[in-house]
C-alpha cells in the first residue's frame, strides 16, 4: 500500500485487493468509484491514517488482519 497523503511514495503495509466493485461494502460503507476493498497483512508504518476511517481503526496498526478502503495507485499518481 502506498501512502495516500502527500508522502504518495512510502509504501505503509502489504496487503491483498480483494476487489474495487464500487457497489461492494466495506464496514458497512458502499467503497464508491475511487477506492479498492484490500485485506492488511502487514503494516510497515503503522501510524499512517487510514484512508476512511472504521470503528475501532484509524491507523493501519490498527486494520491488520481487517477489511478496508483504500486508493489505488493510479488514483496517487
Amino acid at each position: 500500500m502506498i501512502d495516500w497523503t502527500c508522502n504518495g511514495d512510502t509504501i505503509v503495509a502489504e496487503w491483498r485487493i480483494i476487489t474495487s466493485d464500487p457497489d461492494d461494502l466495506v464496514n458497512d460503507y458502499r467503497l464508491g468509484p475511487l477506492g479498492v476493498k484490500v485485506l492488511v497483512d502487514n503494516a510497515t508504518v503503522q501510524d499512517t491514517y487510514l484512508w476512511r476511517p472504521a470503528i475501532n481503526m484509524c491507523t493501519i496498526e490498527s486494520a491488520i488482519g481487517q477489511m478496508i478502503a483504500w486508493l489505488p495507485l493510479s488514483v496517487l499518481t
